[in-house]
């Protein structure tokens, strides 16, 4: 009876991994071109880093067939994708895209030059597509090491970390201020690459190490930043609370013993 079950159980297995990591990752990349980042971190971890490029090549092969593609709609006096847009969509599309932008005014729209609005949309989809990623970095990797191993930080960590990684990741739009015309060059190609994929790769492998100097001296100046007022609330109650334990409920030496020396090692990583 335990060898059918077993038996059932493989052939289920085999049953599930039929596609193979290839198949996965080019229906991934057919389905979502802008969201590959979100796989390239564990991709890496899993695969090793020469399958990462292979998917990147990939990536810009496609993104590169769908240029010619936009570029095969494209007549000859034509020399911007705004032509096509507006010849193919028609009249309507003007105002319906100009109002709602100048009402929000999000965008920077010219009614004679669509292309900065286009860039501005990528931007947009990048920006949406890359926060899962610092998402993940900071509750798998950053907020664990904050909190000393323990998979819960404070409150008001928590708000401080996901404030900067969100205003990081508007930094991404604002910071390398692109134009259209230089969107397609190769200098604007490696920033929005820089940008966009290897800061959350890099900011991904970074965190695995946490012995790292870098990191522990950013750690206690984060903790000196954000937990003041918390640690001389605790050392308060602390004293208030031992005063009335007795002799058998007082703290474990071990531990107490174990916390100064992190402290002190914390020290001199940071002199180094």
């Amino acid at each position: 009876m335990a060898e059918t079950v077993i038996k059932q159980v493989e052939k289920n297995n085999k049953e599930i991994r039929q596609n193979s990591s290839l198949q996965t990752i080019f229906t991934l990349i057919n389905l979502m071109i802008g969201g590959t980042i979100l796989i390239l971190p564990s991709l890496t971890l899993q695969k090793g880093i020469i399958i990462t490029p292979l998917v990147l090549i990939i990536t810009g092969g496609i993104s590169y067939k769908t240029c010619s593609i936009y570029n095969s709609l494209m007549k000859e006096d034509e020399i911007d994708v705004q032509y096509p847009i507006k010849r193919i969509l028609g009249k309507n599309w003007l105002p319906n895209g100009y109002i709602p932008c100048k009402i929000t005014d999000f965008f920077s729209v010219d009614p004679d030059n669509w292309a900065p609005f286009i860039v501005s949309c990528l931007y947009l989809l990048m920006l949406i597509s890359v926060l899962p990623v610092y998402w993940d970095v900071t509750k798998r990797r950053i907020s664990p090491f904050l909190g000393n191993g323990s998979e819960t930080i404070s409150q008001k960590n928590n708000l401080i970390m996901n404030t900067f990684f969100i205003l990081f990741g508007i930094g991404i739009k604002i910071i390398p201020d692109i134009t259209a015309d230089q969107i397609a060059s190769f200098n604007g190609s490696l920033t929005i690459f820089f940008f966009v994929y290897l800061i959350p790769i890099i900011m991904h492998f970074v965190t695995f190490n946490k012995v790292n100097k870098f990191l522990l001296a950013i750690k206690i100046l984060f903790l000196k930043i954000c937990d003041p007022i918390q640690d001389t609330d605790k050392n308060d109650t602390k004293t208030q609370n031992t005063s009335f334990l007795s002799e058998n409920d007082q703290p474990n030496n071990i531990q107490t013993q174990n916390s100064d020396q992190f402290m002190k090692y914390l020290k001199l990583s940071s002199q180094n």
